[in-house]
């Protein structure tokens, strides 16, 4: 297991106890709730939710679960690592995120969800493509071939389309062009 798993798991425990607490506290004042409950005006029923005493069965519950300030120390501890685990270290800069376009083609762990093709031009002149050729595109990208067709195109800023095959695969696609290589992002 891994060591930054074991705060996370540290948190969800001190949750779910946090949780079992507050359990134990809506058993214990269930006859307070059904009964607040029956209130039809909303005036009334709010005043008598207010009036329920959780803090005799809040210790009563935490006593029985935990020790003593355990439970205000377990709801801080799991926040604390749930917000350290979900967001930025505080005072990182929290990046602005890409568009999916611009994500396209990276390795999944970055690839943009829902966007299975993109359509650009080549930057400048591609004169022919084989096996470990580099392809910029306008659109900064750079692809290269990965498999071992080759093609002639002597042409001029064309237009491109990137798609998404299987497997994690993709298909550089040059207008007037009949084959398409197969093609993984460098860049």
């Amino acid at each position: 297991m891994k060591k930054k798993s074991l705060p996370i798991l540290a948190a969800f425990g001190a949750a779910f106890a946090v949780i079992t607490i507050t359990a134990n506290v809506a058993v214990a004042n269930e006859a307070g709730i059904l009964k607040c409950r029956a209130l039809a005006d909303a005036g009334k029923r709010l005043a008598c939710y207010d009036a329920i005493d959780v803090t005799a069965a809040a210790g009563s519950a935490a006593s029985a679960k935990l020790p003593v300030g355990a439970a205000t120390s377990a709801t801080a501890a799991a926040t604390a690592a749930v917000t350290n685990a979900v967001s930025p270290a505080a005072g990182a800069a929290s990046p602005r995120s890409p568009s999916p376009a611009a994500e396209f083609g990276l390795p999944p762990k970055q690839t943009a969800v829902g966007v299975d093709r993109i359509e650009t031009t080549i930057k400048g002149r591609l004169e022919s493509w084989q096996q470990g050729s580099r392809i910029r595109l306008a659109n900064g990208q750079v692809w290269q071939v990965t498999d071992d067709s080759r093609g002639v195109c002597e042409c001029d800023n064309r237009k491109v389309v990137v798609t998404r095959g299987a497997f994690g695969t993709y298909f550089l696609e040059v207008e007037g062009k009949g084959n398409a290589p197969r093609v993984k992002r460098i860049e």
